[in-house]
């Protein structure tokens, strides 16, 4: 029998069931689902394509898997995304996710920002990974709503001499 009522919120983290793939989702029943999380997880790839249909996520929380890949287009309405603690390499599939304000990519594999969302971008965590170069920071200065930035842990910290300054240049919100 399907569910008698509509979801806002639905937590699929840690629960024993070990994902390995997004459920195929139905909009009849979480076409009203605004907040998913499913960390936690063994998902080793996430297909925004099969979000498309939850057009009023604005919260997806995927940290804690496996993820090495990211396809399709995220949601245009996702507004904060948590991709901590996974193997990504490159969020350039992200430059799509006009409204995303919150994203946390530490603890991952990423040695480049390429790609990252500009238009409302305000405040991202890419800690704890292998960015390095002074390019990164000034890949962050096309993001002019950033408010808040942490990438502390990356060996961009140590080869660029006064890294934080130079952000703090590129970003005078900061």
């Amino acid at each position: 029998d399907a569910p008698s009522r509509k979801y806002a919120y639905i937590d699929m983290s840690s629960n024993g069931m070990s994902l390995t793939q997004l459920p195929q989702i139905n909009r009849r029943f979480f076409g009203y689902l605004r907040k998913l999380s499913l960390a936690g997880n063994e998902l080793e790839c996430l297909d925004f394509d099969v979000l498309s249909r939850l057009t009023n996520l604005l919260d997806l929380d995927a940290s804690d898997n496996k993820i090495e890949v990211l396809y399709g287009t995220p949601p245009a309405q996702l507004q904060r995304l948590d991709l901590s603690g996974n193997s990504l390499k490159e969020v350039s599939t992200l430059a799509g996710a006009s409204g995303l304000r919150d994203l946390f990519v530490q603890k991952n594999n990423l040695g480049s920002l390429h790609g990252l969302p500009t238009l409302a971008l305000e405040r991202i965590d890419a800690s704890d990974n292998q960015l390095a170069g002074h390019i990164t920071l000034r890949m962050l200065s096309v993001c002019t709503k950033l408010a808040s930035v942490s990438i502390g842990g990356n060996p961009v910290c140590q080869s660029v001499p006064q890294w934080k300054f130079k952000l703090m240049s590129f970003l005078p919100r900061l």
